[in-house]
């Protein structure tokens, strides 16, 4: 039905639910995986964070290691323009644009919209992670297997795909052996980024 949206089915099942009777009046079976966030990093080596809906310049100023950068470089970069740490403003952009050139996969739920999956590129080694992703975001439940998902290429500055969950799901899975992505618990079991570990990350572009 056009325009019908999760509280729409929210008031539906509640309403049935009141006019049932006692034997029938049971709670309305969970939609989704309610623990799956709007927001999650995903690093070169194939980790993935959910972030809940966190912002993801706190992950960075958490932990800059995990990013490639120093604390002091965090600050300086947030100096640059006069802003406090960790706001959403110009120094976020900058700094997580950085981390996208270094491999990071930035991904934000736009409710009712899109996901939004913003990479410097798209290759292999992201195309298999993203299908890790896609197997638990599709459990959302807001954003389940037919929410649209706009793939960004910062290198690129455009959008230069644009699919379901499902559909990435199943359909960017290269299978790789040697690149096993994971879901982890915290930033802190992210691995720390490493500089000379970029020529191997990017060789799988050309190939």
């Amino acid at each position: 039905m056009a325009g019908f949206t999760m509280a729409d089915f929210r008031r539906q099942q509640a309403a049935r639910s009141a006019n049932s009777s006692p034997i029938n009046r049971n709670k309305p079976a969970p939609i989704g995986d309610r623990n799956v966030g709007n927001a999650f990093w995903v690093n070169p080596y194939g980790e993935i964070l959910d972030i809940g809906h966190g912002k993801h310049i706190t992950s960075m100023t958490q932990a800059p290691e995990k990013f490639g950068f120093t604390l002091d470089e965090i600050k300086a970069a947030h100096e640059k323009y006069g802003e406090p740490m960790g706001i959403e403003g110009k120094a976020r952009e900058d700094l997580i644009k950085d981390a996208m050139q270094r491999g990071f996969i930035h991904i934000r739920l736009y409710p009712n919209k899109f996901w939004s999956v913003n990479a410097w590129r798209f290759h292999k080694k992201i195309k298999q992670a993203l299908s890790k992703w896609a197997e638990k975001a599709m459990n959302h439940p807001g954003a389940g297997k037919n929410m649209p998902v706009r793939l960004y290429s910062l290198e690129k500055n455009e959008i230069v795909g644009q699919t379901t969950m499902q559909n990435l799901y199943y359909g960017m899975d290269e299978s790789m052996t040697d690149f096993i992505p994971r879901f982890v618990e915290s930033i802190e079991e992210f691995q720390d980024y490493k500089e000379e570990t970029l020529p191997t990350f990017l060789q799988y572009i050309a190939s």
